[in-house]
Formats: structure tokens, C-alpha cells, sequence
């Protein structure tokens, strides 16, 4: 699969702090994807964001204090991507950068059930 990534930056009036916070705590991601949003900034954290009342399913994957954080999310009606927060002073400013990647996927077929590997061991019902 290509690589397909979009990057944008902006230098914003405003300390690397100041904007680490503002990102962070989803108010700056919120205010570019016209939706409240919230980030646990931690490896494993959750991504809550749900434009239109749909959900995003995502996890943080990296968190560079004070610099960068990365995380990976999927809406159900769209293909999977990553995205890259890096935060640079610049100047009196500070530089935010950017990068959503599409992410490949792939779906397992759950038709053939009980799959390959429970074949031969006792069958356990299902909780009806």
C-alpha cells in the first residue's frame, strides 16, 4: 500500500507549554475537528471524539512529553489512520505540525465458524 499523509502546520502566539496543554487536554484538537475531544496522554490512553454522535475507536501509542504524541483511531465507516501532534518553539511562538497517515487494514472473516483453531475441542454454548 502507498503511503498516503496529509501534514499541516501553524505557528501559533503562544509558549510550547501553553500549547502542549491545549493539546493534551483535546482543546486545540477540538477546536480543528469541530468537536469536543479528550486524550489520556499515556501510552494505551483513550481517544474519545465523536462528531455526529458516531465514535472514534482510538489509543495513544507514544507521548513525548511537552513535544510530540501519537495516536492511532478508526471511525466505523472509514479506514484507520495515525496521527502525529509535534509541538516546536519558534520564535516568540510555537510550531505545530501535523501528520495523519492512512493505516492498511484488514478484516478478519468471521464466517467460518468456530475458527480453524477451536476445531476438535469440546464446544462451550454461548450465553444466550
Amino acid at each position: 500500500m502507498e503511503e498516503v499523509a496529509v501534514e499541516r502546520s501553524v505557528t501559533v502566539e503562544a509558549s510550547p507549554e501553553e500549547v502542549w496543554e491545549s493539546v493534551v487536554d483535546g482543546e486545540l484538537a477540538g477546536e480543528w475537528m469541530g468537536a469536543p475531544m479528550s486524550i489520556e496522554p499515556r501510552p494505551g490512553g483513550r481517544i474519545d471524539f465523536a462528531p455526529d454522535d458516531v465514535p472514534y475507536l482510538g489509543t495513544v501509542e507514544e507521548v513525548d512529553p511537552g513535544r510530540s504524541i501519537t495516536w492511532s483511531w478508526r471511525h466505523p465507516d472509514r479506514d484507520p489512520s495515525q496521527v502525529t501532534i509535534t509541538i516546536e518553539p519558534e520564535g516568540d511562538g510555537t510550531r505545530v505540525t501535523v501528520i495523519e497517515r492512512l493505516l492498511p487494514y484488514t478484516v478478519t472473516d468471521a464466517r467460518e465458524w468456530p475458527p480453524v483453531v477451536t476445531r476438535g475441542l469440546p464446544e462451550v454454548p454461548l450465553a444466550a
